[in-house]
């Protein structure tokens, strides 16, 4: 039985790692004793896998996790049995059993963003109107290699609204055209100087898209 959680990553866990962050689940699974099936092989590891990766340092109110349980596992307990062994921020919110075969990546087109900003003695998206194009660098790929290129992610923000301190982003995060918001702040920085230590700017992931433009909460 696979099931789609949707889980928060919240406050100073935001600093782990995908990778650490699969680790940290790996545990939190063993310890709750959930029947979670395995794959084959000599060195076999349980069947999950995280959905649409974070930036680190970044929070998130939505974020997901796919699993393969045992078929005699009610899927209505694993919050009540996954939860008391998360850190703190990490909670899981929601599980869907009947949800649609596409991944998380091909499902969710774009994110909504919150920035807390230092001051308000800028308005971000004023001066973004401002703008004809806006380029950022990108790692591509160049036959076996991966070189850095520019490019114009104008098309790839969305909406830029913002009330005193707080920036709201709807970025795109459809492949090749993904706008991650500490790129779209250093972007920024370089094109319009802030004079801020961008490293000190909150940014939160408080919803996702489908292609559709409808809130993706797992299906």
């Amino acid at each position: 039985m696979k099931c789609r959680a949707e889980y928060t990553k919240l406050g100073m866990i935001r600093y782990i790692s995908h990778l650490d962050l699969v680790r940290l689940f790996e545990r939190a699974l063993e310890r709750g004793k959930i029947p979670v099936l395995y794959s084959d092989g000599y060195n076999p590891h349980p069947k999950f896998s995280l959905g649409n990766p974070l930036s680190l340092g970044v929070e998130s109110e939505s974020e997901f996790l796919e699993i393969q349980l045992e078929d005699d596992y009610p899927p209505e307990n694993l919050a009540k049995d996954l939860n008391p062994h998360l850190p703190q921020g990490i909670k899981i919110k929601n599980i869907l059993t009947d949800f649609p075969k596409k991944s998380i990546q091909q499902s969710v087109a774009s994110c909504l963003y919150v920035f807390d900003l230092p001051d308000d003695r800028v308005n971000l998206a004023q001066v973004f109107e401002t703008f004809t194009d806006f380029p950022i660098l990108r790692r591509r790929k160049k036959g076996r290699k991966k070189i850095i290129v520019e490019e114009n992610a104008m098309d790839w923000i969305y909406s830029l609204r913002q009330e005193g301190s707080t920036l709201y982003g709807h970025f795109s995060s459809q492949e090749g055209k993904t706008l991650r918001p500490d790129s779209f702040l250093k972007a920024f920085d370089k094109k319009y100087p802030l004079g801020w230590d961008l490293d000190e700017v909150n940014v939160k992931r408080v919803t996702n898209y489908d292609p559709e433009g409808r809130e993706f909460h797992g299906k």
